[in-house]
């Protein structure tokens, strides 16, 4: 119960990643993941509701759940938890300095994909041209989520 933190990025690394982003030229894509806080593991951590109104059994107290319920406070920790496994296990480093930054080298090429996270939310940082890459990620991270993908564009601010 006590496990209710879920990590978003601060408004100052957002800006850092936007700039590097912008400086290596470097293209975004958008997602974000359907149904997040519901598609989440719950990692043995035993979560219970109150019966809900209509559906009470007089030999139960309460409800076992077996995932997490949107809008419960430990949601947010328990996809929090599932995302960054699931990110690790494609081959993705997360940040020591900023736990929603992920990165994923690819040694054929030393080309590299960045992830700023924020909630259930990803942009996406890959180089120009190398969208397959992007394509191979969002296929294996599919399998384990459902993701929404707002746009592909070439990102630049003329004025940095």
């Amino acid at each position: 119960f006590t496990e209710t933190f879920c990590g978003t990025l601060r408004h100052e690394s957002s800006r850092i990643f936007l700039a590097l982003a912008n400086a290596a030229d470097d293209e975004l894509l958008a997602t974000d993941t359907v149904k997040a806080f519901s598609s989440a593991d719950m990692d043995g951590n035993p979560l219970y509701i109150v019966q809900p109104t209509g559906f009470e059994d007089p030999n139960y107290a309460a409800c076992l759940l077996l995932a997490p319920l949107e809008g419960t406070k430990q949601a947010g920790y328990q996809y929090m938890i599932t995302n960054t496994a699931t990110l690790t296990k494609i081959g993705f480093q997360q940040s020591s300095v900023e736990p929603n930054f992920f990165k994923r080298q690819y040694e054929a090429d030393g080309s590299t994909i960045y992830l700023a996270l924020y909630v259930d939310n990803m942009l996406v940082r890959f180089p120009k041209g190398r969208r397959e890459l992007v394509d191979e990620f969002i296929s294996q991270y599919s399998k384990r989520f459902n993701v929404s993908i707002y746009h592909w564009r070439t990102f630049s601010i003329p004025w940095l």
